[in-house]
């Protein structure tokens, strides 16, 4: 694509807000319902200057195949869960490692979704993204932003640790 900076990834189950965040970023509004991905969907958006392109990745397990595919070329992915499921928050280390596993060392945000509803406990996602960091073979470190999309809490939190990752 023409005149696009960087190549945004978002990855994680279905129903944890990757649609969502991609609305938000894109168009600035919270869509209420539903919407599964079909494999793959993307935009561009502008923040600060920058144009990135954002793929959406479908979570579902039938795209599993097909979905590591969409990675290569990303210069960053969030890994999104939803903070009122814990098994989301499990999931992580999945989504980790196939990021890893396809692209090697690139910047990885961990975001967490609906804070305003519910929170896994901030001390085991502050254990999980320390031990994700211990990894000696990758020199890029998670960073961990919980977000509440629905409520636009810390967007321009995400933005800037994106733009701030992409610069680096």
């Amino acid at each position: 694509m023409s005149n696009v900076g960087y190549k945004l990834v978002i990855v994680g189950n279905d129903k944890a807000g990757k649609t969502c965040l991609r609305y938000k970023l894109v168009d600035g509004y919270f869509e209420d319902r539903y919407i599964p991905t079909l494999a793959i969907e993307t935009n561009i958006y502008e923040f600060d200057g920058e144009r990135i392109e954002i793929w959406d990745t479908a979570g579902q397990r039938q795209f599993q195949g097909i979905r590591e595919g969409y990675y290569d070329g990303g210069d960053i992915f969030i890994v999104m869960f939803d903070l009122n499921d814990h098994a989301s928050f499990t999931s992580v280390d999945y989504w980790v490692n196939k990021i890893r596993e396809t692209c090697g060392d690139v910047p990885i945000i961990l975001c967490g979704n609906k804070s305003e509803i519910g929170r896994v406990d901030q001390e085991f996602i502050d254990h999980k993204v320390e031990e994700i960091n211990q990894d000696s073979n990758y020199r890029k470190k998670i960073c961990y932003v919980p977000i509440s999309i629905k409520n636009d809490d810390n967007i321009e939190i995400l933005n800037h640790q994106i733009l701030s990752y992409l610069k680096s």
